[in-house]
């Protein structure tokens, strides 16, 4: 059975068991996924809340929100540029998602915030055949960690 699969199962399983209470290796519990947010004003503040809810509607997302498998990291505070001189409207940043291992889903991409621009995946990091087609369609980026 490819490891793929396995992995897919095996998360299927944790969540199941954890659900009705059974304890679980926290070594077979599934890598965490992580989602580098830039809050900069009220509106990105605004955009974010509004895409927590989004997400919590979704029970599994919910559940790896609420134990910590679903984090989110704010964005290294950097002096942005201008849109354009004398706007004051500043360029919006580019977010960042970052899988460090499994499989990823077409239903992972499409759940990602519209202004995403990159995944980072890490090295034992597989997409599936639609999860690259949503990439392309979403013209996201996919950067490949060394390590």
């Amino acid at each position: 059975m490819p490891e793929d699969l396995r992995q897919t199962i095996r998360g299927i399983l944790i969540e199941e068991l954890t659900a009705r209470g059974v304890s679980v290796d926290a070594a077979a519990a599934p890598a965490a996924r992580e989602e580098t947010i830039a809050i900069t004003c009220d509106r990105d503040l605004a955009k974010f809340i509004k895409r927590l809810l989004k997400l919590t509607k979704d029970s599994r997302l919910r559940a790896d929100i609420e134990t910590g498998r679903y984090r989110f990291r704010l964005a290294q505070q950097v002096h942005q540029p201008t849109a354009s001189a004398g706007s004051g409207q500043p360029v919006a940043a580019q977010k960042v998602v970052r899988f460090d291992s499994g499989l990823i889903t077409e239903k992972q991409i499409n759940s990602l915030p519209d202004d995403v621009a990159v995944v980072r995946a890490g090295i034992s990091v597989k997409f599936t055949p639609l999860a690259m087609d949503a990439v392309r369609q979403g013209g996201i980026k996919v950067e490949r960690l060394k390590t």
